[in-house]
């Protein structure tokens, strides 16, 4: 049976957001349990909580499109250190998009987005910012929402360290 991936994601997002409120009451019953001193309903409550952590961890991994990006995700101009022109963990460079006046360039740099695993753009918005540059503090933009938005990413380089290695 073919499968929708917004409506397979939509379905995972629920079940997420399910495990997780079942994990935030647990916790208050745990911690109601710890104060009454009753540690083997305790244990069991934790058993409960760290299986709904996990069943939401599993969900998280399971979300977004596991084959090849689609194409509108891809770089339109690599660097040449690698051939894939898939946007990764690591990668630096630049969005642009045409405007009435012209041409927009915002630097990026692509991370790692904690709660879905999935590939972000992390956009420096400073002034005169290069792509090579740290971003300590940008704005987390979806890859989509980039194409959707009408910016094309250029890739100029790609750092590699445990950070991005995650």
């Amino acid at each position: 049976m073919a499968t929708n991936v917004s409506e397979k994601d939509k379905a995972l997002q629920e079940v997420i957001d399910w495990c997780e409120q079942r994990e935030v009451e647990g916790l208050r019953l745990a911690n109601a349990l710890l104060q009454k001193h009753d540690l083997a309903a305790y244990a069991v409550v934790k058993a409960q909580i760290d299986a709904y952590h996990k069943t939401a961890e599993h969900c998280c991994s399971m979300l977004g499109y596991s084959g090849s990006m689609l194409s509108c995700l891809t770089y339109e101009d690599t660097d040449n250190s690698d051939p894939s022109d898939q946007p990764q963990v690591g990668d630096y460079g630049v969005a642009v998009r045409e405007t009435a006046d012209g041409q927009e360039e915002i630097p990026f740099h692509i991370e790692r987005e904690e709660r879905t695993g999935l590939p972000v753009a992390l956009l420096n918005e400073r002034l005169y910012a290069k792509p090579e540059d740290d971003i300590k503090d940008g704005l987390y933009v979806s890859l989509f929402q980039l194409y959707l938005d009408g910016f094309m990413l250029s890739r100029t380089g790609r750092k590699r360290n445990k950070d991005a290695e995650a």
